[in-house]
């Protein structure tokens, strides 16, 4: 499952603090499923429940938050693409430990497609994980085109990078 490392690699490289301590940032996959297409090809999707679990996580969740949904927004955008539909796509719970750390953990379905090909010389199949549509050949109108996460702000506190970073 691709999108797992991609997602665990874009939230390592978005929070410096994690870079440090990898083992603070889980990630798992629930209730997998494999959904066969019977038909001409052996093609399949995997559909599985993450769950992200930061522990001891320092500063706001938005920190966590903004790249997250940066990252679905190329890798599922049907997570984020209709506010309307269904607001416990993505759900999240809290531990507060302090004024400064909290434990986080959230909670998405990821879908993957797998396209199976047969090999031309016969010897066997061609496995390719298929991307997702394109961001913007789906974006509606008014939406935010995308930005590049160098930096995140709140209110005048610069919170990404760090600013002792």
């Amino acid at each position: 499952m691709k999108k797992i490392a991609s997602l665990k690699q874009a939230l390592l490289a978005a929070l410096p603090e994690l870079q440090a301590s990898p083992d603070r940032l889980g990630v798992f996959v629930d209730k997998g499923r494999l959904v066969p297409r019977y038909g001409p090809s052996l093609a399949w999707e995997y559909r599985y429940q993450t769950r992200l679990w930061l522990e001891s996580f320092q500063g706001s969740a938005d920190r966590v938050m903004l790249p997250l949904l940066m990252w679905l927004r190329t890798n599922q955008p049907d997570l984020v693409m209709s506010f309307a539909n269904d607001d416990n796509r993505i759900a999240f719970v809290a531990d507060i430990l302090s004024e400064d750390a909290t434990d986080i953990l959230i909670e998405f379905d990821l879908t993957e497609a797998v396209a199976v090909t047969p090999r031309a010389d016969g010897s066997g199949w061609d496995l390719e994980h298929l991307p997702e549509p394109s961001p913007d050949d789906m974006l509606l109108d008014g939406a935010v085109a995308e930005v590049p996460l160098a930096e995140i702000w709140i209110g005048d506190e610069r919170v990404i990078p760090l600013p002792d970073a």
